[in-house]
């Protein structure tokens, strides 16, 4: 019979598959720290967990993250959460987004925050989910009081 999986030089083959552009060469689980980012903000994390599962050039991720203080001065910088475990792709068809799963403790009452990952970044970039036109930044959104700016997020973005 037909072997089910063969291993050679290429990477993985399943069936009788013998073309290298098919062969499965990378497969890695993490972790990494995921950290809210702006120019001028200065946030202390409590809880700053990532996890991640690469397969080939797609890569899964989740993640928990909150703050126990908040600081800075500058004024309308867009939010983000860097630290991603690789960088995009570098092409149009990398670019990834998604709504986050729950988010509680903000400024206001966060409805349907959108996040993006745009080509040849390691960040996620956050959109205003109540008025779709524009980006989040951290004066008007987020919290400076203690275990606030929650957000579980998870997602997938394709890599080199």
């Amino acid at each position: 019979g037909t072997a089910l999986a063969a291993f050679d030089s290429d990477g993985l083959k399943f069936g009788s598959d013998t073309a290298a552009a098919n062969a499965l060469d990378d497969y890695e689980e993490g972790t990494w720290s995921p950290v809210y980012s702006a120019t001028g903000l200065s946030p202390t994390h409590d809880i700053s967990n990532g996890y991640y599962t690469k397969i080939g050039n797609h890569v899964f991720f989740s993640m928990l993250i909150g703050t126990s203080a908040v600081s800075g001065t500058s004024s309308g910088y867009q939010l983000t959460i860097t630290g991603l475990p690789f960088t995009s792709l570098n092409s149009a068809i990398s670019m990834s987004s998604g709504s986050v799963g729950l988010a509680y403790k903000f400024v206001n009452n966060e409805n349907g925050i959108k996040w993006f990952i745009g080509a040849n970044t390691a960040y996620l970039r956050f959109y205003d989910g109540d008025s779709n036109t524009g980006a989040m930044t951290e004066t008007n959104h987020l919290s400076s009081a203690t275990a606030s700016n929650r957000m579980y997020i998870t997602g997938h973005y394709l890599t080199a």
